[in-house]
């Protein structure tokens, strides 16, 4: 069980490129933000309607003048433009509006990262000019989503002052999580890792690049730790962790048998992306690293967007970089194992990844002894000497994974891994409920 409390409250502002300016209403435009439009003038309707009713009127090139600049973008089917304005236009295209929609708006503050996208749905003059306003001076506010992917709660959220362009951007995140969930889930028929677990023994299947390198990374954390993470044991439907206590334990001959088909040594990385699982009956998850490594997809994505200040909480497996709205750091609670609304310690995140693994709900107690929900790939058996890992890194996928491992490994054999990884801090409550702190962790109060 994952539990982190977080305090957010964030700022957005996108990432830089330049743009030479079309339409210029001040002698120092460097200073000015910019309304980037891209059309298809003498194709798009909704662009025509939009350059008719709105940007051509002169009551609004009198309002932006001293306010930004208009910048155009277009790309006509008829009309033949200069091999010089094609290629800037391509540029702009790549740089602001890589899925090619028309018409499509973004206001971009004066050093041309991105302000904002707009929507340009029913817009209206005076509705616009009234919104850009508020866009240009208005007060950050925060937008955020929850819902349920991967079998988990996940939380997006950004900041701005334009809904519209702050719901373009949360969609954009959770399509983005639906499409690696379509990829790894282990419990959907159709996906690639599904295809590979049915062939495992047989032959190898050909799969994606981001499943193949996400395998491979895995495999070097697995040789890095041991064993301790190892995406070929998916759990071994032997134990009950749903009672708070059982009378007997599972026979250790079942637990023997299940761990025949375990072993990352046996999952094979062959050319052209193809994955073989040597012994039949293997299947491989990523269960303790999908969430992570989703969180990490959708902080690219928005990044390339431009967003230099998010956060994507995927049930506790937490990425988040940039600062507030008022430039404090981010704040993540690790929650006390004996009492979960209690917080412990306060972590400043910035530009940095949380997991916490623990034993908070889901475990049982046999013969006095709890056994928490984690089970020691290498032996089958529970974890019984710790309550809590967080782990803290660059990586969403990182810091998931890392956070199972220390679960399994021995305390100070964990803290002596985190020691050797540079950008990597944890906290390890053990079942005494003594807290371990890596060397260079800071906590605030």
């Amino acid at each position: 069980m994952r539990r982190l409390l977080l305090l957010f409250t964030f700022s957005l502002s996108l990432y830089s490129t330049s743009a030479q300016s079309v339409f210029s209403t001040s002698s120092d435009s460097s200073e000015l933000p910019a309304l980037l439009i891209f059309s298809g003038s003498d194709w798009c309707l909704p662009c025509i309607r939009l350059e008719r009713e709105i940007f051509s009127k002169p009551e609004f090139i009198e309002f932006s003048k001293g306010r930004f600049l208009i910048e155009r973008a277009d790309f006509p089917q008829k009309k033949k433009l200069s091999a010089e304005l094609v290629k800037k236009n391509e540029a702009l295209a790549e740089k602001y509006n890589p899925k090619g929609e028309f018409p499509y708006l973004v206001l971009l503050n004066a050093d041309r990262s991105v302000k904002s996208p707009i929507s340009s749905e029913g817009l209206t003059l005076d509705y616009f000019m009234a919104d850009l306003k508020n866009m240009l001076v208005g007060e950050l506010r925060e937008f955020r989503v929850k819902t349920l992917l991967m079998g988990s709660s996940f939380e997006f959220i950004v900041v701005g002052n334009n809904p519209e362009g702050a719901d373009r951007i949360i969609k954009d995140g959770v399509a983005e999580v639906e499409r690696l969930e379509n990829l790894l889930s282990e419990w959907r028929p159709n996906t690639e890792v599904s295809a590979v677990n049915k062939s495992s023994g047989k032959k190898a299947i050909k799969v994606s690049k981001e499943v193949y390198q996400l395998t491979q990374r895995s495999l070097a954390l697995s040789n890095m730790t041991q064993g301790a993470f190892d995406i070929s044991f998916n759990g071994m439907n032997v134990y009950n962790f749903d009672k708070s206590s059982i009378t007997s334990f599972p026979d250790t001959t079942l637990i023997e048998t299940k761990l025949k088909t375990v072993g990352f040594e046996k999952i094979k990385l062959q050319n052209d992306n193809h994955i073989f699982l040597s012994d039949s009956g293997m299947s491989i998850g990523f269960g303790a690293s999908g969430k992570g490594f989703a969180a990490d997809e959708v902080k690219k994505l928005w990044q390339e967007r431009g967003v230099k200040s998010g956060v994507v909480n995927a049930s506790g497996d937490l990425v988040a970089w940039g600062k507030r709205a008022d430039g404090s750091p981010w704040k993540v609670g690790i929650a006390d194992p004996e009492d979960i609304n209690k917080v412990l310690f306060w972590i400043p995140v910035e530009n940095q990844a949380v997991a916490t693994s623990g034993s908070y709900e889901k475990y049982f107690e046999y013969n006095g002894q709890r056994y928490a929900h984690i089970i020691n790939p290498l032996t089958g058996f529970p974890v019984t000497d710790k309550k809590s890992v967080t782990v803290i890194s660059p990586s969403g996928e990182l810091s998931d994974a890392l956070a199972t491992a220390l679960f399994v490994l021995d305390i100070e054999v964990g803290l002596d891994l985190i020691r050797q990884l540079p950008q990597a801090e944890c906290i390890i409550i053990d079942a005494g409920n003594k807290v371990h702190f890596s060397n260079k962790l800071k906590l605030i109060n």
